[in-house]
């Protein structure tokens, strides 16, 4: 009953098969609950049944593991809590420095000609501003690209980074 499981077959040679005791959506006399198997969820944890002559000392054992793994992971905390300060602060920063370089970019992409036939150098030198922007906001670039040849030179020897 614990399981939802029942061996069906007639004696011990034939193959175990199993099957279910209570059927899908089956309901609680006087209630609306349904009847479920235990299984582990967020609200009750996971049902351990241990078969021991001394269950009292497997499930202390069980017990210091759990106790020791919560220790060791709070006495890391502490220990490293500077590093961990500052690997919080530095997403921080890389958070806001990325959302300010694609604030940046949006606003250059707004710059770039949309008519229908638009001058090409003028069109050039937007996506150019566009690139410039994107290649100081990664890796700190200052050097602007004069062509799109040099922008795919910088790219190519930033990429495997």
């Amino acid at each position: 009953m614990f399981f939802n499981e029942l061996k069906l077959g007639a004696t011990e040679s034939d193959t175990a098969s199993y099957g279910t005791l209570f059927a899908p959506n089956q309901i609680n006399p006087g209630t609306t609950d349904k009847i479920v198997p235990l299984s582990p969820d967020d609200q009750n944890g996971a049902f351990v049944m241990i078969l021991s002559t001394n269950a009292s000392s497997v499930t202390n054992t069980i017990g210091q593991f759990a106790e020791s793994r919560v220790v060791a992971e709070a006495v890391t905390n502490l220990a490293n809590k500077d590093l961990l300060r500052s690997d919080a602060k530095k997403q921080t920063e890389d958070v806001n420095n990325a959302n300010a370089i694609a604030q940046e970019v949006d606003k250059l992409m707004e710059l770039v000609p949309s008519v229908a036939s638009p001058d090409a150098n003028q069109t050039t030198r937007a996506y150019l501003r566009v690139i410039n922007a994107i290649a100081a906001g990664i890796d700190g670039h200052t050097e602007g690209f004069n062509t799109f040849d040099d922008a795919q030179d910088w790219f190519d020897s930033v990429k495997g980074d």
